[in-house]
């Protein structure tokens, strides 16, 4: 177990006092034809006001992540997705696909998996967005205590139980995922959370009780990971594509930056450009510019996940909301968001 404490150099008497870092941002609900409700622009999100724990929560449990990869390079980190390892030549394995369902607030999915990949098919019946992020707690951490330290102020103890594993991102009201996260579950016990924020409080999701647990049991034939996907590679602050145009399928998403990243999948509106989604106010007027379809959450650096991009031809924008812990931006309000099209 790694301890890790993350406490920034206190301010010189004269010294301004540092800046509050903002919240993970906050999808609104707009229902607006032709399409569902949408996040409201990115660089609006990080202005919302959220209080500095919740966006701290956030960045500690993916910062876990980071310092056990720079303990122990050669090993795959808690609860991370796949392993820079090359498969063995035990059978490619074709995920099992659990279906979860998020409501306001929590989730209905079972609570004991077997080991080995498994693709996540988010259906959102709230009327609020929901993503489904994953974390392993660490080994001798049981629910209460993972519990207890999401409510502390204890950074070194909140960097202790948890580390994030993916999931699938964002759905919109009445959606289901058409990209989903394909996780490679280890055996131990996995949280499942929302962070989005609540419309009405700004509450972060599950600290109204969007909390669930699973258990994953060892599984003798589990199939090792298939490495031959196309790959994209996520680093500060892109996404790195071989072209600008993706086959609908399966893709490797690795992580190979200095801070955690995840790849949300917007699809764009007819004639909707990267600044529209940018720009975008919640509530605005005329239809939102792009639609959250899934994606791949949140994963630590040195690690890799898969993401099962089977959608309709056509542009999409890839997004990573995670903030940076020194300043509480998302990384989409430093650049990280492109624009791919989907071809068959």
């Amino acid at each position: 177990m790694h301890t890790v404490v993350l406490a920034p150099p206190a301010p010189s008497p004269s010294a301004p006092p540092p800046p509050v870092p903002a919240p993970r941002p906050r999808p609104g609900v707009v229902p607006l034809p032709p399409f569902p409700p949408f996040p409201p622009g990115p660089l609006k999100w990080f202005t919302s006001g959220l209080r500095r724990r919740h966006a701290v929560v956030l960045a500690l449990l993916l910062l876990a992540g980071c310092a056990t990869a720079d303990a122990n390079p050669d090993a795959t980190p808690a609860g991370a997705l796949g392993s820079s390892d090359p498969p063995s030549e035990a059978a490619v394995a074709v995920p099992g696909q659990v279906a979860v369902t998020a409501v306001d607030f929590g989730f209905d999915l079972p609570d004991r998996l077997p080991a080995g990949p498994t693709r996540l098919s988010l259906s959102n019946d709230g009327a609020e967005p929901h993503h489904a992020q994953l974390a392993r707690l660490a080994d001798g951490v049981d629910e209460d205590t993972f519990r207890a330290a999401l409510e502390t102020t204890d950074d070194a103890r909140i960097a202790e139980v948890a580390v994030f594993a993916g999931g699938t991102g964002v759905v919109v009201p009445g959606g289901t995922s058409e990209a989903d996260g394909i996780v490679d579950l280890e055996e131990g016990t996995y949280a499942l959370l929302c962070f989005i924020p609540g419309a009405a409080d700004g509450v972060p999701h599950y600290a109204s009780g969007m909390v669930a647990f699973v258990d994953v049991d060892p599984s003798d034939d589990t199939p090792v990971p298939s490495d031959d996907s196309p790959a994209i590679s996520m680093g500060e602050y892109d996404f790195a594509l071989p072209d600008d145009e993706l086959t609908a399928g399966t893709w490797t998403v690795t992580n190979d930056g200095g801070e955690p990243h995840e790849m949300n999948v917007l699809r764009l509106a007819d004639g909707a450009t990267l600044e529209d989604v940018l720009a975008a106010e919640p509530g605005g007027e005329g239809p939102p510019p792009g639609l959250p379809v899934g994606g791949v959450n949140a994963i630590v650096p040195g690690t890799t996940a898969r993401v099962s991009l089977d959608l309709p031809a056509g542009r999409y924008a890839l997004v990573c909301y995670v903030p940076t812990f020194a300043d509480g931006i998302p990384h989409v309000a430093k650049g990280m968001i492109r624009e791919v099209t989907i071809v068959e």
